[in-house]
């Protein structure tokens, strides 16, 4: 993590832990405008505001977890494939007993449209946020299919999400199957969409301790697997020169 993005994190989360959720939603939306109006062409914009989403779904998620038993949180969770060198970065992961759940964290600037199964575009941004999302827990669930108390459950054990962090609207032109499938969120719906998500009754999928442990080992080896993930990248980046 650079160290604005690491100065940013720690300046927000001790918002957070020391006035509340609030003060620290009041933080980021302050950081993100001046963000979006920096004149400073030495600072990328688009990293620092890629953070902030990121800074955001974790204060929620911890205020979350402090009003639910038996939830966990990840950020930045690099992995590498059990079969490939093929690796990823998971923004955000959130796990239960009953559903993991994945998040894609966003924020274009400008007027947005979501099409496709979940194709986010927004001025000279796009991303196939579908098909990035299915990679990754493709990838996550060679190291946690073990962890189910059965292979195939008949309720989803995962659930995908984009979480989208700015000034601007977006237009989500998908067909309601993409959007139910994979959901929008965003600061004006993200705690009533989780407020009804745990209100649901779901069947326990996960032995959560075996999880907990699992994704725990994840952890402590992803620092190393993100600089495999970003030599990897650099090396793909040098080789177009």
């Amino acid at each position: 993590m650079s160290d604005l993005k690491e100065i940013t994190r720690t300046a927000v989360l001790k918002i957070y832990r020391e006035k509340g959720i609030k003060a620290a939603d009041a933080k980021i939306m302050d950081l993100l405008v001046q963000c979006e109006t920096w004149k400073d062409n030495t600072v990328d914009r688009g990293t620092i505001k890629g953070e902030l989403s990121e800074i955001y779904l974790e204060c929620h998620l911890m205020w979350w977890m402090q009003h639910t038993s038996n939830m966990l949180m990840l950020k930045s969770l690099c992995i590498k494939s059990k079969t490939s060198n093929a690796t990823a970065e998971i923004d955000i992961l959130a796990a239960t007993p009953s559903k993991i759940y994945l998040f894609e964290c966003k924020s274009f600037k400008g007027p947005k449209t979501l099409t496709k199964e979940c194709f986010l575009q927004g001025g000279a941004s796009s991303k196939d946020v579908y098909e990035q999302s299915k990679y990754h827990l493709e990838l996550l669930e060679q190291h946690l299919a073990e962890c189910r108390f059965t292979l195939k459950p008949k309720t989803a054990p995962y659930k995908l999400i984009l979480f989208e962090l700015s000034s601007d609207e977006i237009d989500d032109q998908r067909e309601d199957k993409w959007k139910k499938w994979l959901p929008l969120l965003t600061p004006n719906n993200f705690d009533s969409w989780f407020a009804k998500e745990f209100s649901s009754i779901y069947p326990v999928l996960w032995s959560y301790d075996r999880l907990r442990t699992q994704l725990a080992v994840l952890n402590s080896t992803s620092e190393a697997m993100f600089k495999f993930h970003m030599k990897k990248i650099n090396s793909r980046k040098e080789s177009k020169l």
